[in-house]
């Protein structure tokens, strides 16, 4: 990949954050004219490698953080939650059976940023999965709001993982039937993914890609990418066919260390119960990528402070608008 093309990439792609609306008046078509000669060089020039991601039976807590953490390094922490209640106990019936009236919020596909989301009822959401809908139920705040759950944790496992100097930002919850599926994106977060029921298969590629994938200036705190890359694939004339890639799947009691800004893509392989610990370490971040890390602090999409602080309310830090409620769960 050229370096200059890429730093001229970076440039037009930091005037039109900082420009707003007459930024991507200027340098948006630019910006896309240069993914475009990035996308041809590499589909010219290169071939895909499946790349092996580290996974680890046991590890200290200081060899976690000298040689993943610190380096933002993803890793496979294989079965450190198989002892966890979380992981023994929770099932979808679990959840039906214990907390049927909790509200769901499923978030519209291409809507997470100001599109009205849909609020169900956890019971009903599963009687409609039962009927044979593909809904997923991402970001979910019920650990916030069922403080009972966390009894179910571990988290001082994971506390011991962390620089003392990092916090815990949220504790999200995952849940959805086989083939549903989060497009590719990246945030500024440490994130420890903890499977709890049922598997997922990752997709995880580098923040060196971040041209490539070519996300829009919408000054969220988060980044997704074009729409021509949201579903990574392996066809001949696909861009992720010519970038190497990590390909892998975590089941019940793995542990998945997501270090900040890496993109990736998951899809629930059967039907999949999970959690986000999201641990905040500017220094991890500005490691990743000093580029986003600016572009995610000085966001306005929400600001990221705002965005920070409702997380660590249970809030979904993509979804912060008005929720559909059906009728039939009024």
């Amino acid at each position: 990949m050229s370096k200059l093309q890429y730093s001229k990439y970076y440039i037009y792609w930091f005037l039109e954050h900082c420009l707003g609306p007459l930024g991507r008046r200027l340098f948006e078509s630019k910006r896309w004219k240069i993914n475009q000669e990035l996308v041809k060089n590499i589909t010219d020039s290169n071939t895909r490698n499946f790349l092996k991601i580290d996974e680890v039976d046991s590890i200290t807590p200081e060899d976690f953080k000298k040689n993943y953490y610190l380096k933002n390094k993803p890793v496979i922490l294989r079965n450190f939650a198989k002892d966890w209640p979380c992981t023994q106990k929770w099932s979808p019936q679990f959840f039906k059976v214990n907390y049927p009236d909790y509200p769901m919020i499923l978030t519209d596909y291409h809507k997470d940023r100001g599109g009205r989301n849909e609020e169900v009822l956890l019971k009903k959401y599963m009687e409609r999965i039962e009927e044979g809908e593909s809904i997923y139920a991402r970001f979910v705040k019920i650990l916030h709001d069922k403080p009972e759950l966390k009894e179910d944790l571990n988290t001082d496992t994971i506390n011991k993982m962390k620089r003392k100097t990092d916090f815990w930002v949220a504790t999200q919850f995952f849940m959805g039937p086989p083939k549903t599926s989060t497009y590719l994106h990246c945030a500024f977060i440490n994130n420890f993914f903890v499977q709890c029921y049922g598997e997922k298969d990752w997709l995880l590629m580098s923040p060196k890609h971040n041209a490539l994938f070519h996300p829009p200036t919408d000054h969220a705190p988060t980044f997704r990418c074009h729409e021509d890359y949201e579903h990574p694939s392996f066809n001949k004339e696909d861009v992720f066919r010519h970038i190497d890639v990590y390909k892998f799947t975590v089941r019940p009691g793995d542990i998945f260390y997501n270090p900040p800004f890496h993109w990736h893509y998951v899809t629930n392989k059967t039907f999949s119960i999970s959690l986000s610990l999201r641990i905040m370490s500017i220094f991890s971040a500005f490691r990743s990528s000093p580029m986003l890390t600016f572009l995610t602090a000085t966001s306005t999409n929400p600001p990221a402070f705002q965005s920070l602080f409702k997380m660590t309310r249970g809030g979904n830090f993509l979804n912060f608008y008005e929720t559909k409620k059906k009728k039939d769960d009024v």
